[in-house]
């Protein structure tokens, strides 16, 4: 439940300090509202073969209920004032980034053929530091 927490508790405090946060094969949970304070720089990774917490959204095989991949993305550029912008797509043969063009970055990536151990190793070959660094870059230093 670490990114689970992260995405669901922790971001969402009407006092949170955080102003960004990072789901690794999770999203938000059904009944999430976004509270934050601030505008949230937000990244969510997934495996389209996750078989714990699907990424089209619904019920987890812990019982647990999430919104879908998209649904959380849209939640969170709602939170940072993107109400009426549509998500920009960008699909290789290992994954679909979407990216909403808000002024603090709400982007996701869904890893091809991953499933819940999302192994960013296998979509960037130098590895998930690497990976890391060029996402991050692309969202720019924080507000």
């Amino acid at each position: 439940m670490g990114s689970a927490f992260a995405g669901n508790v922790l971001t969402n405090s009407s006092c949170s300090p955080f102003r960004g946060v990072v789901q690794v094969a999770s999203q938000l949970w059904v009944d999430t509202v976004v509270s934050s304070p601030n505008a949230m720089k937000v990244l969510i990774i997934h495996g389209d073969a996750d078989g714990l917490i699907p990424y089209e959204g619904g019920t987890s095989l812990v019982g647990a209920d999430f919104l879908s991949i998209d649904e959380s993305l849209g939640t969170w550029a709602e939170h940072n004032g993107c109400n009426d912008a549509a998500p920009s797509v960008v699909e290789t043969d290992q994954y679909i980034r979407r990216s909403y063009p808000c002024d603090v970055p709400v982007v996701s990536y869904l890893l091809k053929g991953v499933d819940h151990g999302t192994s960013v190793q296998s979509v960037h070959s130098q590895g998930p530091v690497h990976m890391a660094d060029v996402i991050f870059e692309g969202l720019g230093p924080l507000p």
